[in-house]
């Protein structure tokens, strides 16, 4: 627990989420908690996507209920001032409650704490940052996937566009990928040249 950000600290947390009916009641995301009831959860009330302190004061909520049977992506942010949510990687809410304090000594995946509130559904790809992502990395993160094929098999996508609204100009750009492994092995493709 000791590199997770304290609960009133900067922080971004994402994950990517999927169920097969709209989640009831309060289930549980992620929950980062310290001693004394003090926490930070992305959970879901009444089915939206919600930031909430332990004890059930909502920090931040989205306006809208996600469809159900496909992945979303569900990133907050804190700044020390402002609370934001992201669906998507698109900006749904923001607030300035005031959250709990305190240096986490419990984190739990899928529930609450003591083990309550359980998300029937799939999690994958948590992330916790110990600083606050701008709105261009939350949408990066949102439109690339690195996919595991088989132990040497993987496969990386990307789907980035100028912004939201728009695509790139025309015009000609270069690119090129690359990766490094643990023992810092680096490979590359060549540059290669795309005209819009």
């Amino acid at each position: 627990y000791n590199n997770l950000p304290k609960i009133n600290g900067k922080q971004t947390i994402s994950v990517w989420a999927k169920y097969t009916s709209t989640p009831p009641s309060t289930p549980v995301l992620v929950s980062i908690g310290a001693p004394a009831g003090n926490a930070i959860q992305l959970l879901f009330s009444s089915g939206k996507p919600t930031v909430g302190k332990y004890g059930g004061t909502i920090l931040v909520q989205s306006p809208t209920i996600p469809s159900p049977n496909v992945w979303h992506y569900y990133s907050y942010t804190y700044d020390g001032v402002s609370h934001k949510l992201y669906v998507d990687g698109l900006l749904k809410a923001t607030s300035s409650v005031a959250p709990n304090t305190g240096t986490p000594t419990i984190f739990n995946i899928g529930r609450s704490f003591p083990g309550t509130f359980h998300f029937n559904g799939y999690i994958d790809e948590l992330r916790i940052w110990n600083r606050t992502l701008n709105p261009d990395e939350i949408l990066l993160h949102n439109r690339s996937n690195l996919y595991f094929y088989g132990f040497n098999e993987r496969s990386f996508f990307i789907n980035q566009t100028k912004n939201d609204g728009n695509g790139l100009d025309d015009g000609t750009y270069t690119y090129f990928a690359y990766a490094s492994d643990l023992s810092e092995n680096f490979a590359s493709t060549e540059t290669r040249t795309i005209t819009i």
